[in-house]
């Protein structure tokens, strides 16, 4: 199965309608979802890519969303639901959508977030920087 096979209004785990893609990678697809029971908007990952399909892979992915489920942070999304679908055939997680306070229609992605933090990437490592340039374009961090 791949994303382009799951389209808008394809209801996953009998309750959550798909709104729009978010992001495709190699192994799954992660979309805006609406929680059909509640009206909730939330974010669906599927699993798309061919090792979806085996078994053991499947039983790993459910019980990570198991033990991410148990957590509770406000530095975790919150995981509300998982599965395999059966119309589908594929393992799925749902988690809440985060939104930015004041527009609740946007999802907030990770580089957004990164990018409006009060320290910004860069700030929050300059202890582990070197001041050589070409080691920072590498990526690199050392102690100082």
């Amino acid at each position: 199965m791949t994303q382009a096979e799951i389209a808008e209004g394809t209801v996953v785990g009998g309750d959550f309608r798909i709104v729009r893609s978010l992001h495709a990678g190699a192994f799954a697809s992660v979309f805006e979802a609406v929680e059909v029971s509640s009206g909730t908007r939330r974010v669906l990952k599927v699993v798309t890519g061919p090792i979806g399909k085996e078994p053991r892979f499947r039983q790993v992915f459910l019980d990570e969303a198991k033990r991410v489920a148990g957590l509770k942070s406000e530095r975790v999304a919150a995981v509300v639901a998982s599965g395999v679908d059966a119309t589908l055939d594929v393992p799925f997680g749902v988690m809440e959508l985060c939104a930015p306070p004041g527009d609740p229609a946007e999802p907030v992605t990770l580089a957004a977030r990164m990018e409006n933090a009060p320290l910004g990437p860069r700030e929050e490592a300059s202890p582990f920087y070197d001041d050589d340039p070409v080691e920072e374009r590498r990526g690199r961090f050392r102690r100082r």
